[in-house]
């Protein structure tokens, strides 16, 4: 079963398009603000410190003036009522995670009619002669960032084993809880931190980038990434990625299909939140993302499209570049009274197994109908001459399986022609 989904949200510069606090300070513009907004970004002093210092620069006096500027400077992100729509239809839990301040998050949201046991922001205190800010959500023994309104605490009150925990933000006072999340929808300073920190993310603009994702259901294929993950590591491990070859997939959803497969142009032997994309049946990203799928993405729709696999796997190593150029000619490379046959599920003594090889075209629709034209049933892989091996199997581990025996044999049968050449001379 996988985790179920529930999503945390900033609110200045997240559901407003701007921050609701910096516009204040601009606009007002008290004595020494910029100082310690600059010392709250390089995190000189905590978030609790800095905004309270922040306030304490305006008076008490000042609340109504203050009051209507904010909500009419305040502008919601476009496509925030239909996700709240959406959210509500499939029943995911959704939580505001405010740095903010009543005085102003409370009647921005009014028109949204969320729970307020869902809105977790910080109070205000005008009865001193400047204004004074409350925190009614500190930090927790968990915690030792000193937030104000400690958003990792509440996401913490989340179990990782049940919940896949989704962050929405855009600044340094997401930062913390961002790096507790499963998932991080990031802009601006954010989505720097997360591009630096190697967090799982997506880039948003509005929130129907951030629907685009979820309509995906990413906790539902989240351990299928993990899993391609390990298999991406292990193939790098061994050196079956020179440069930045080859490409591995899984498949997420059968109808409509849906598949993760890596990126085109990366480093295989590096792991990052950009390794691999969700594309549809027509190879084609299933979100607004700046992420191209591998060039060869065709092929691995066609055997999904044909086969039913459930996973497919392309490698490029000496050994089956070697073996598919020696027997291109024969259209493919048997093998026979070898044990590692049982790894295709052939248990027969005199079990045989032919592996295809077609011409290495470098149109690639070409060289997807080639492979199309030679992909059986009972043969889980076919070679692409002076090229790699593409393998496929029920699962990861089944088309991991099969790569690992089609290598062995491909190993096997060089240094037995090397050994016969080697007893020719002698």
């Amino acid at each position: 079963m996988h985790r179920k989904p529930v999503i945390f949200c900033d609110f200045d510069g997240t559901i407003t398009l701007r921050d609701n606090i910096i516009a204040i300070m601009k606009h007002f513009s008290p004595l020494g603000w910029e100082e310690i907004k600059d010392q709250i970004l390089d995190q000189d002093i905590s978030i609790r410190e800095g905004v309270g210092k922040l306030f304490s620069l305006l008076p008490s006096s000042a609340r109504k003036e203050v009051t209507e500027f904010a909500l009419q400077q305040a502008e919601i992100r476009p496509g925030f009522e239909m996700f709240l729509t959406i959210l509500k239809q499939d029943e995911i839990p959704f939580y505001i995670v405010s740095g903010g301040i009543d005085f102003f998050v409370d009647p921005i949201l009014e028109p949204f009619n969320l729970e307020q046991a869902h809105v977790f922001r910080n109070e205000s205190d005008f009865s001193k002669e400047f204004i004074q800010i409350l925190w009614p959500h500190p930090c927790t023994e968990d915690c030792d960032v000193d937030c104000g309104l400690c958003k990792t605490s509440i996401i913490n009150s989340y179990s990782k084993k049940n919940d896949f925990r989704i962050m929405i933000g855009d600044s340094v006072t997401d930062l913390a809880a961002a790096k507790l999340a499963d998932l991080v929808f990031a802009r601006g300073y954010l989505l720097e931190k997360c591009k630096e920190l190697g967090l799982r993310y997506h880039a948003y603009d509005t929130f129907d980038d951030i629907l685009q994702v979820l309509k995906t259901r990413p906790w539902e294929y989240q351990q299928l990434w993990e899993e391609l993950t390990e298999a991406k590591e292990l193939f790098a491990r061994r050196d079956w990625f020179p440069g930045t070859s080859g490409n591995l997939s899984v498949r997420t959803k059968c109808d409509p299909l849906q598949f993760l497969v890596t990126a085109s142009g990366k480093d295989k032997s590096k792991t990052t939140n950009e390794d691999f994309l969700l594309v549809n049946d027509q190879s084609q990203s299933c979100y607004v993302t700046d992420l191209k799928p591998s060039a060869e993405t065709s092929i691995h729709e066609a055997i999904y499209s044909k086969l039913g696999a459930g996973s497919v796997l392309h490698v490029h190593t000496i050994y089956n570049n070697l073996i598919s150029d020696l027997y291109f000619e024969q259209n493919g490379v048997e093998f026979q009274h070898i044990e590692l046959i049982k790894a295709f599920n052939l248990w027969d003594e005199d079990a045989e197994i032919k592996v295809p090889i077609v011409h290495n075209y470098a149109n690639i629709p070409k060289l997807t109908e080639e492979v199309l034209s030679v992909l059986d049933v009972r043969v889980p892989g076919v070679l692409i001459r002076n090229h790699g091996i593409y393998a496929w199997g029920k699962s990861i581990f089944e088309a991991k399986k099969h790569l690992e025996a089609f290598e062995f044999l491909f190993e096997l049968r060089y240094k037995r022609l090397v050994i016969s050449q080697v007893k020719s001379l002698i």
